[in-house]
């Protein structure tokens, strides 16, 4: 049971415009999310989903593999599904290309959740326990369904509780975060 890793990476993304290439400890930040993935023994290829030259350069520095996709395509999904002609795997994980690590317990549990559970779409949450987080638009927010399926993801608190200041809202619900990382089956990309 292996997967491969294709990692979404457009230069000009809109929040932070070329942190991608962010020198991290004296790597760009792409290299470090490459170097931490391949430690996976589940992972069987690395690919980058890229939109420019630049890019191009600095992974062929290093020995990685990628595809030019179209700078137009709206998500790192759209992305991932546009190259399935070329890749052939039959488990497919998104990693977002702006994590300059991932943990490779969360990679290898990702991957073995996918070929055990009968869903096309597997994906990590963790419990917000901060109101600083739930507050945080970068931390994208998971509403489960009572099996633990995600049924919708937003950068707002969700749900909102009513006529109660947000900084208790901890006590009265549960929140979700988001990872950043999807894991396919080839099918789902496909259709």
């Amino acid at each position: 049971m292996s997967a491969t890793v294709v990692i979404p990476a457009r230069l000009q993304s809109a929040r932070l415009p070329r942190k991608i290439l962010a020198d991290i400890g004296g790597r760009p930040l792409i290299v470090r999310l490459f170097e931490s993935v391949r430690q996976s023994e589940l992972v069987e290829q690395v690919y980058f989903a890229i939109d420019s030259e630049e890019t191009a350069r600095v992974l062929d520095k290093y020995g990685a593999s990628y595809f030019m996709t179209d700078p137009a395509l709206p998500s790192g999904t759209a992305r991932i599904a546009s190259l399935m002609e070329q890749i052939r795997a039959k488990y497919i994980v998104n990693v977002q290309g702006d994590m300059p690590v991932i943990q490779t317990d969360l990679l290898e549990q990702i991957i073995s959740e996918l070929n055990k559970d009968q869903a096309d779409v597997v994906t990590p949450v963790w419990p917000i326990n901060n109101t600083k987080d739930l507050q945080n638009p970068n931390v994208v927010k998971v509403v489960r369904a009572a099996n633990g399926r995600a049924l919708y993801f937003s950068r707002s608190a969700i749900p909102f509780v009513r006529d109660l200041p947000v900084d208790q809202w901890l006590q009265k619900t549960s929140f979700w975060g988001h990872f950043g990382v999807y894991a396919y089956r080839r099918n789902i990309l496909l259709d």
